[in-house]
């Protein structure tokens, strides 16, 4: 597959971290495509559903205990993940944007 990445780097925004774990709130992941996003295009259908439950065990294993990080981010974390598979499955977008509301295309 072809990604041309250069085609994304000035739609990247960098203004700082917002401390919830939820990716749609992280400002360095602001821009055309969330990574999420481009891993579901370039994973296969079970490398993406293996990559989400790998990030689930990860934040729900490690929950409190790094060293700087609460474990309630990891908690908001674990649960991005668990609702990026449950959207996935049910052939729903990942990421909810503001002009995806009410399209009923």
């Amino acid at each position: 597959m072809g990604i041309n990445m250069q085609e994304y780097d000035n739609e990247w925004v960098n203004e700082g971290i917002n401390d919830s774990g939820k990716p749609e709130d992280q400002k360095h992941y602001q821009g055309l495509i969330q990574p999420i996003e481009l891993m579901q295009e370039l994973l296969s259908h079970k490398e993406f559903i293996g990559f989400c439950k790998g990030n689930m065990i990860k934040y729900a294993y490690r929950a409190g205990h790094k060293n700087g990080e609460s474990g309630k981010k990891d908690k908001e974390k674990y649960e991005a993940y668990k609702e990026f598979l449950n959207r996935y499955l049910y052939g729903r977008p990942l990421i909810e944007r503001e002009d995806d509301e009410g399209d009923n295309w």
